[in-house]
């Protein structure tokens, strides 16, 4: 998303740059205009944060190597 934000700052057209990438327009306008992506904006109200989650899929795709089921 960086590169093509950078190539429309450097005299791309939007729309041009829109239909080469497959972006929609409203999401390639919003980044521009500094808005965050979903996962970033909204990290504070996950119940786990990056790091424990992870920690817990690391923890899971372990048990299942050792055919053990994950606990509650």
């Amino acid at each position: 998303m960086r590169t093509v934000c950078d190539e429309v700052r450097c005299g791309s057209r939007l729309h041009r740059t829109v239909k080469k990438y497959g972006i929609p327009p409203s999401t390639l306008r919003g980044r521009l205009d500094g808005h965050l992506p979903h996962l970033v904006a909204y990290q504070d109200a996950q119940r786990l944060s990056m790091v424990q989650e992870d920690e817990l899929a690391d923890w899971v795709l372990f048990q299942a190597s050792i055919r053990e089921a994950p606990t509650y």
